[in-house]
Parts: C-alpha cells; structure tokens; sequence
C-alpha cells in the first residue's frame, strides 16, 4: 500500500519540475559550425568597418569573425526559442527560452546550451541606481589634477595629446545623467559619441540607472577648461551597458562578450572596463580560485579574443584586498592572458590600497600590471559636481587616459606594443610583486622608451626622483624614487641653504611629506642613501 505522503511528495516534486521546465530563462546556445554562410573571410566589410578590417595587430580574418549562420537563427525562431543577441567569435546566440523548449529542439546545428539568468531580460522599471555618493571637492582643482599629474597627463595633453583619432569603448552598468553632464557636454557637441548600446534591455538608450559607468567615464572623458581635465578627453566614445546592477549572473559576462564584439566591428581601439566577477546570485555559477588562469571565465575569453583583434583591453582588478574579503584576490577578468589590469594606490601617498585586490593569477603570473590613484580619485558625478571616491574602478580609467595620449603619440604601435610600453614605464618595473604590478607608469617614462632615449633598467636615469604636486599647495609633497633603501634621510633646504626639515625614510620608495609648517617659496628636496644623493626643486605655496 502507498502512503498518501508519499504520493503527495512526489506530486510537489513533479510540480516543481514541471515549474523549472516551463519557465522562461536566458540561455548561450552554441552552433556546431558556421558552413554554409552567406559571409565569406574574403569579404570582410560587410561585417566589420574598414577601421577594424585595418587595425594595427589584427589576426587575419577567421571564421571567427564571421557573422553567425542567419539560418541557424531562423531555426532557433521557428522552434519558438527568443533570440536577444548572437556570438560570432563563440558562434552562439544568447536566448530566452524554456529549458522543455531547448531540450526538444530539433536541429542538428545545435552544440549544446548554458542557463546563464534567471527569467527574462530587464524591464525599463527592472534597474537600480548605483550612486556611490563621495565627498565633494568643492572646486580644488589641484586635488583633481593630482592623479593626472603622478602619470605625467598634464605634460601629455600639454604635448597636444588628448586622444584625438583614439576610439575608446566604456563596457559598464550604466551612464546616469551622462547626456546633460557639463563636464561631458564636449563629447556631444563634437559628436564623438559614436555608438551606445544597453545590452542588458536591448535599447540604444544608456543615461539611465547606475551612476558607475558615468563615474568611471568621466575621469578620463571629462573636461572643462581650469576645472577638470580627463587625460583622454579628446577621444571618440563608445558606450555599452554590459551590466544589470539589480542582478548578478553569468549573463553580464556573455553581454560584455557581445559588446566586445559590438566595439571590433565598429573599430574601437581601446576597451576601459570596471567590472569585476567571481561570484553570483545562483551560486553554482560562482567561481574559485583555481579559476584565476585566463582561460576559464567567459569574460577573460572575451577579454583575450578582444586583444587578438588589436584591441588594448583595460580592466579593474577589484576591491577584494581587505582581510574581511572572502575571496582577497583579483576578480574576473583581470586573470586574463592580455589583460592591462590596474590596481590602486592611494591619493595622499601613493602606497596600495588595503581594498586593492593582489595577484597572483592561478597560474603564477603577476598582477596587477600597473597602478593607478583609485584612493581618493576624483572624478564628476551625475549632478555635475566634482567628488572624490575610492575604487580601483577608478584607477583603470586613470590608465585608460595615458594610454589614448600614448596611442595618438605613437599611432604605429600594435595593442601589444602599447600595453608593454605602459607597463614598462612603471615605477616598479625592474622589481615586480602581487601587490604594486610594475608599479605607476607614466607619460614621461613610456616616451623616452619608445624613442630609444632610455630602456626598461633605466627608467630613472634622468628622472630619478619625481616630486608632485608641484607647485605643492595641499601642505603635502610626495616623493617618488626609483629604488628604495633600507633607510634614506630627506632634508627640504631653502635658498639659504638651510634644512627646514628633515626625515628618515625606512624601505620604501614612495612616501608623503607635510610641508604646511613650511613658508612659501622655492625649497629643494635632497634625498640621501648609501648608494646616492638625489635633489630635486620644489615650489611650496
């Protein structure tokens, strides 16, 4: 005899299926091939702009590039199955569909599929704002150009360097407020907005929901005249919305795929992005750390099939470097092969950040690559007001800036090129950890490199002490030397030749002196250690 427990038991169990069956849930289906397609490698403009068919280190045209089969689409369609958006590099189409739907599908072109989201796309009332709020700066101008200046942008721009002719793609959350921005206003009057897309919705329209990608834009892009100055302001802008900051699933890495490949067929040079991923709402979609090689995350493909279309990929390495983190390492895809992954150093000192997250990748490869000012970074937000915030998601953007100003100087070089250029500009070059990268690059540097004026080991043999800001009006100077000593002694002499302060140094090669006590005038910085003296003038005020 069966018990009416148990039969009712199975009956929930069946009900449950049956719900799982029947819901409508976003997932990758991959095609087994791309045969018999109307596009040919031949033929390549007509899917991908000249600029791109032309960009400097592109791999030669693959199937890869091509489009996928519109066949197999119309397929997908006529089984009932929602197509959002196709996948011509993983030669799929990201879909909305029952998992009853997928597992009858009747075509032999169909792989396999991936459940990647829970329900359907986004509504227009689906999102959340993201306003990180800040401190504002009430106009301090010097504070602003302070992260610019540690990487030599302001000599950059002042060389005529702005990023003109430079496309850079913006694959964030969202662009809140962007459109009526005084500080982004140039873009649009130029018209160098060329394309924005919501991959998230599938709508053209980005201004809307999170304030990150905004932020994120605005501290390379931004520019008024004596107020703020973003070290690529000159550039040609994409923007894409990759993702839905109400939800967190697998998803946002295909979007980000998709735009990726949105920004090469359109030409894009340089891809900027500040997304980081490791973990999700449906946990079997988490990540661990044997993941961290280049090769397992979605993203960190994207970011690798990017590079080989001669794009520079710029990325975040995220906040996880607290003890209080669970994961306290890099997240997806600073991993990836290519990547130019930034970390953040802090404002007043130049030191790394304790949320910075650190290497290495699984593989034992170092990272971060470079650093950048992510603590205490100014940047606009959406009211058009100058606020500092903290974040390696600002330090990335940092980079991106030098790297537009590097790209126009030297229009020749390939995305490999440009990305070893930058990080062997870095301040840490010569002796690299999990923790700095290479260390903060520069303008200046990466300059003298390129054109054969100094190598790699010699970074600093003209420029061996840097001392910013300067003029110093903050009641701080900072001091960055190429090497660091056991213990150094740094004395501020005036014009009389008398020391008006002095301090040890223990260990390191960044370090933040307070100069308020001290009057205005013309002083130097003399730096002593058992190998060397190193002088250099500074104007306090």
């Amino acid at each position: 005899m069966v018990r009416s427990s148990t039969i009712f038991s199975f009956l929930i169990i069946m009900c449950l299926q049956n719900i799982v069956l029947s819901q409508t849930n976003r997932y990758m289906v991959f095609f087994t091939d791309k045969a018999s397609s109307p596009y040919t490698i031949d033929n390549p403009i007509e899917y991908l702009s000249q600029k791109a068919i032309d960009r400097n280190n592109r791999s030669v045209i693959t199937v890869e590039d091509l489009p996928v089969n519109p066949s197999y689409i119309l397929g997908l369609k006529e089984q009932g199955v929602s197509v959002l958006f196709t996948s011509k590099w993983l030669n799929g189409a990201l879909v909305e569909s029952t998992l009853s739907q997928l597992e009858a599908l009747n075509l032999s072109y169909v792989n396999r599929f991936e459940y990647v989201a829970l329900g359907t796309r986004p509504t227009s009332n689906g999102r959340i704002s993201d306003e990180h709020g800040g401190v504002l700066t009430n106009g301090k101008t010097e504070l602003t150009f302070n992260q610019n200046e540690v990487l030599h942008v302001p000599k950059m721009n002042a060389d005529g360097y702005i990023g003109t002719g430079v496309r850079v793609a913006v694959l964030d959350g969202g662009f809140l407020g962007i459109d009526n921005n005084v500080y982004l206003k140039h873009a649009f009057t130029d018209n160098r907005i060329l394309m924005t897309y919501d991959l998230a919705r599938k709508s053209s329209y980005v201004y809307d929901y999170s304030t990150h990608g905004a932020e994120v834009f605005s501290v390379f892009g931004a520019f008024v005249e004596g107020s703020y100055i973003g070290g690529g302001y000159g550039a040609d802008f994409d923007l894409f919305i990759t993702e839905d900051v109400g939800s967190e699933y697998r998803i946002e890495e295909y979007n980000w795929l998709i735009a990726a490949e949105k920004a090469d067929s359109a030409g894009v040079d340089i891809i900027t992005t500040s997304l980081g991923y490791y973990d999700f709402d449906d946990p079997s979609m988490n990540y661990d750390l044997d993941d961290l090689n280049g090769n397992t995350a979605i993203i960190s493909q994207a970011v690798d099939l990017a590079f080989s279309k001669g794009m520079l990929v710029i990325t975040s390495v995220g906040n996880e470097g607290r003890e209080t983190s669970l994961w306290k390492r890099i997240t997806f895809p600073a991993d990836a092969n290519s990547v130019l992954a930034v970390g953040a150093v802090e404002n007043s000192n130049l030191l790394k950040t304790d949320f910075s997250s650190p290497g290495p990748t699984a593989d034992g490869r170092i990272k971060p690559d470079v650093m950048a000012i992510g603590g205490g970074t100014t940047y606009i937000n959406s009211t058009s007001v100058i606020a500092t915030g903290n974040g390696t998601s600002y330090a990335a953007p940092l980079i991106t800036g030098l790297a537009v100003g590097l790209w126009q100087k030297y229009p020749a070089l390939s995305n490999i090129e440009l990305k070893e250029l930058i990080i062997q500009s870095g301040d840490n070059y010569d002796n690299p950890d999990n923790s700095y990268g290479y260390g903060v690059p520069n303008y200046t540097r990466a300059s003298n490199i390129q054109e054969g004026i100094l190598t790699g080991l010699d970074l600093y043999k003209d420029e061996h002490m840097l001392i910013f800001p300067n003029p110093s009006k903050n009641g701080f100077i900072n001091v960055e030397l190429r090497e660091k000593s056991a213990e150094m002694s740094l004395e501020i002499i005036n014009m009389h030749g008398q020391i008006v302060k002095k301090q040890t140094i223990m260990n390191a090669n960044h370090f933040t002196i307070d100069v308020s006590g001290i009057n205005k005038g013309l002083y130097f910085v003399k730096v002593r250690s058992m190998k060397s003296v190193k002088q250099e003038s500074v104007v306090i005020e």
